[in-house]
């Protein structure tokens, strides 16, 4: 039985710190500490410290889930035979043997109350985590990331798995030496980064370090194509279409393209005061309901451009491989991975007007040294740069694309900053308002995009550069010497 506690025990609370600066602060020593506080009685600053301290025991018990839940199941899956008796139509008697597994994940279950397809889900990244990924499973005991950041690396690795852990010595040792380079390029990184740019990270490193199973999992996501419709609350509906991420691009700025076209001119079905998304879903049914349905954004519009980017490091520019990361963007929309097929594809196609550009990135870091541009009109501005650098904003946790953001200064333009690469970069709107007029700043800004963000509580935050480069391993390297960027760079 717990004791039970008539009033708060006051404890002693240490201002928190930045966690994306790998200081993670323990004010409380127990978990019945924490139970104990009043958070009534405890200043923001210090109900932040709480915080902190309480994600860092809730990511421990989240690790020794794990450890329970492989004692419970098996490290390994467990497989029971039964072989079951059949009357044939000949009058005979004939055996069909069904295979049980995991049979106690339905018990787990039960008891647990969850879904027999969560608790399934749980195990696997258990065992996973208590087995080639147990360096994952530390790093959460000690409450330096959370359960989201090792279900992240977890599922990548999974990918990576051509059998189940356990049932084949020789695929487990392949599958452990994959998972050690995966925690060498991700982990480090993770204690200073949210789950969703972990799983960026980390789906970026399986395509690196599994190259040859990246494409053979392309070649199977074909099958799972389709378009699916259903309805929600409120009378609204979802027409859901899983596409290659190249198209699910193309078709959204196509309906972009025609809503920016139609927007004002009353040929779409909108309120006057309607929504952009109101509008761009106006935009969107207007090719199926008119009885001359467009099969492409008629000549009024603009026809999205394709933006291709073949990524390569310096060490191997000479000798550009098959095997190099490319990524897309079409219109107005957030790149897209792509393969050597995909390529290939966009460059055959007349009809697209296609841009390509080399990105050359530093070896060890992946940082963008360079950007380069072939086409018959060149668009060699700043902010071309920018987004290739960034890809995201560069607020802390935020992962809006830069495409389509706003431009800012780190020192003001207005302060004397200048429109150089190393005192601009990309932020989505909301988080640019912050840093102008809610006293956000930025300190030791680069021009490889590493910079430091001060929040309005004095906590620091430091935004590493993008690593373009999968093969690049060393977070910590230095920062590469940036070339000057092109001369004609856009007035702002």
């Amino acid at each position: 039985m717990f004791e039970a506690v008539s009033s708060p025990v006051p404890v002693t609370l240490t201002r928190v710190a930045s966690i994306r600066e790998g200081w993670h602060p323990r004010p409380l020593s127990t978990l019945t500490s924490l139970t104990r506080l009043d958070p009534e009685s405890l200043t923001a600053d210090e109900a932040l410290s709480a915080m902190v301290s309480l994600q860092r025991e809730r990511a421990a018990l989240d690790a020794l889930e794990s450890r329970l839940l492989v004692r419970a199941a098996g490290a390994t899956r467990v497989v029971r035979d039964v072989l079951v008796e059949e009357d044939a139509p000949s009058g005979s008697v004939r055996g069909r043997t069904i295979s049980m597994v995991d049979e106690i994940v339905d018990e787990i279950a039960a008891v647990l109350r969850r879904s027999h397809g969560s608790v399934q889900g749980d195990l696997g990244r258990a065992r996973l985590l208590n087995g080639p990924l147990r360096r994952t499973r530390d790093v959460l005991s000690a409450g330096r990331i959370t359960a989201e950041h090792s279900r992240a690396i977890a599922d990548q690795a999974s990918r990576m798995a051509t059998c189940p852990w356990g049932e084949d010595p020789a695929a487990d040792a392949v599958l452990a030496d994959r998972c050690a380079a995966l925690q060498d390029r991700v982990l480090d990184r993770a204690e200073r980064e949210t789950p969703t740019e972990t799983r960026q990270r980390a789906r970026r490193a399986v395509a690196a370090i599994d190259a040859e199973g990246a494409r053979a999992r392309r070649r199977r996501a074909r099958c799972t194509r389709d378009v699916r419709a259903w309805a929600e609350d409120d009378g609204q509906g979802v027409v859901m279409a899983r596409l290659t991420a190249i198209d699910a691009a193309w078709v959204h700025s196509v309906v972009e393209a025609h809503a920016r076209a139609h927007a004002d001119d009353g040929t779409l079905d909108v309120a006057a005061d309607a929504t952009w998304g109101e509008i761009r879903t106006a935009a969107f049914l207007d090719f199926f309901r008119q009885p001359d349905a467009p099969e492409a954004p008629k000549a009024s519009t603009a026809t999205p451009s394709v933006d291709l980017q073949i990524v390569v490091d310096l060490s191997t520019l000479a000798g550009v491989t098959s095997d190099l990361p490319a990524s897309v963007s079409v219109g107005s929309s957030a790149q897209a991975d792509a393969d050597r097929d995909d390529v290939l594809a966009l460059l055959a196609d007349a009809s697209l007007p296609v841009t390509l550009r080399r990105l050359v990135c530093d070896p060890l870091t992946g940082a963008l040294i360079d950007r380069g541009a072939h086409r018959y009109t060149p668009n060699p501005e700043l902010v071309a740069w920018l987004i290739a650098r960034d890809r995201t904003c560069r607020h802390p946790g935020c992962t809006r694309p830069a495409i389509g953001g706003d431009v800012d200064h780190a020192t003001d333009f207005v302060e004397g900053g200048t429109t150089t690469i190393g005192n601009t970069g990309m932020f989505c709107r909301r988080h640019h308002n912050r840093k102008t007029h809610s006293r956000w700043r930025i300190e030791d800004s680069r021009a490889d995009g590493s910079c430091t963000m001060v929040s309005p509580a004095g906590h620091r935050f430091r935004h590493e550069p993008v690593n373009l480069s999968p093969g690049a391993i060393d977070p910590d390297a230095p920062p590469p010497a940036t070339p000057d960027p092109p001369r004609d760079d856009p007035p702002f």
